[in-house]
């Protein structure tokens, strides 16, 4: 129950700084986008920010975790999910799923990272403990080829 209420906090905090850059993007751009990409939609935190915020024709949301996906499917029946990760080429690699999944990666941890014996000692009675990372072998796309394939003018 306690990771739970973390996690929320964790996304509470997250939501506001995506605010923030949501702003910024309006002020830029104005409210009416053609096409957006939320790329490691996550639980669809941000799908919700912008929803609220944009005027748009099209969501392409990525996110390999399937398990998310499948939930967000249900929510979210008007964006276009891509159960792939996206990086700079058309390979596969492996995504390393945490318990606590805002620190899903693609990246293998660095155990002598500073940032992340950070983490460990704030986090590590909820998290941490007993905590090891499953690996899955997941697609990754390219934003070029993806753009390229749909033919898909202007983001």
């Amino acid at each position: 129950m306690l990771s739970y209420f973390f996690e929320k906090l964790i996304l509470f905090l997250d939501n506001k700084s995506q605010n923030k850059n949501l702003d910024f993007i309006i002020k830029i751009n104005g409210k009416k986008l053609p096409i957006i990409f939320d790329i490691g939609c996550h639980k669809g935190e941000t799908l919700d920010l912008i929803k609220k915020k944009f005027f748009f024709r099209k969501i392409y949301a990525f996110e390999p975790n399937k398990e998310l996906v499948g939930t967000l499917k249900v929510k979210h029946k008007d964006v276009y999910f891509i159960d792939k990760a996206v990086g700079e080429k058309n390979c596969k690699k492996i995504y390393y799923k945490s318990k606590f999944s805002p620190i899903n990666t693609l990246n293998k941890k660095n155990n002598f990272s500073n940032y992340l014996n950070f983490k460990k000692k704030i986090i590590s009675k909820i998290y941490f403990n007993n905590n090891l990372d499953v690996e899955e072998e997941v697609d990754v796309i390219s934003l070029k080829t993806f753009i390229k394939n749909l033919k898909i003018q202007s983001v």
